[in-house]
Order: structure tokens, then C-alpha cells, then sequence
């Protein structure tokens, strides 16, 4: 973006922050079941549209966060030994119980590694927006003059 950006353009951008491991792993793990379902997604698309064999019921959902990296990494859990075909790559998988298929990474950052990564890309952040809690922010961007 910073290559494309005039001196007068700016980029608002929301930024997630980072929160207590409780409060992600909940918000991942939700009692809805909805990341659960968009990530056994995955799975029924494999088996829709590549011919693939996997017992969706096989599988659970998992978040963890990571404090150190800052991400809530998800994943689904092989509950049993088995092996799943994919007809149309011509594939095998077995996975052992407990196996894991990483699915996604979602990193929340805090105000100073935002202003890090701006920076690290040219940008300086001009202002932010909180909500009322603090869990999330909103990030106005604009290019840092260059030097002469």
C-alpha cells in the first residue's frame, strides 16, 4: 500500500488488540459454534469439490492462543486414527488420534506493535480509535515524509 500512497493519502485500517487468552480462546471456541462450523467448512469443501473422503464428525475444534505470538491459532483435531482419501489429487492422508490441521492464524497486536509495523512500512500512524473497552482499534495511517 505504502508504495501506491501519495504524501496527502491515508489508510485507515482496524487492528485487533491483544486481550486476556480467556477472553480469544472464548471468542474462538464460541458456545454458537461458529468458528467451529467455518472451519469443518474446510473439510466439506475438500470433500465436495475434490472428491475427498473426510468424516466431518471425526474432527473437533480447537483454539489456543499463543501469547507470545499474539495469534489465536485454530485447528481440528483428529478424534480417532484414519485415513482420508482425496480423489481428485490422487492423495492419502492418515492422521493418528490427536493429529491437528492447522486451519488459521488470527494475531492481535498491541498499540506500540502497531506503531512498529507502521513504521516498519513507511507509515506512521496519525491517530487511533479505541471502543468503549479498549479490545479493538481503528488506525489512521499516513506515509512518513521521506528525507531528502
Amino acid at each position: 500500500c505504502r508504495a501506491a500512497m501519495s504524501s496527502a493519502d491515508r489508510l485507515l485500517i482496524g487492528i485487533d488488540l491483544r486481550k486476556d487468552r480467556e477472553t480469544l480462546e472464548r471468542a474462538y471456541d464460541d458456545a454458537a459454534g461458529i468458528t467451529a462450523q467455518f472451519d469443518m467448512n474446510l473439510l466439506a469443501r475438500i470433500n465436495r469439490e475434490l472428491g475427498g473422503s473426510f468424516d466431518l464428525k471425526a474432527f473437533a475444534h480447537q483454539a489456543r492462543y499463543d501469547e507470545v505470538s499474539g495469534s489465536v491459532e485454530s485447528g481440528l483435531i483428529s478424534q480417532r486414527d484414519q485415513n482420508v482419501r482425496i480423489e481428485d489429487v490422487a492423495m492419502d492422508v492418515e492422521f493418528a488420534q490427536g493429529e491437528r490441521i492447522h486451519t488459521e492464524d488470527s494475531f492481535k497486536y498491541s498499540p506500540e506493535e502497531i506503531d512498529a509495523l507502521a513504521a516498519a512500512t513507511g507509515l506512521s500512524v496519525r491517530t487511533r480509535y479505541f471502543d468503549e473497552a479498549k479490545r479493538f482499534s481503528l488506525n489512521l495511517l499516513s506515509p512518513v515524509a521521506e528525507k531528502s
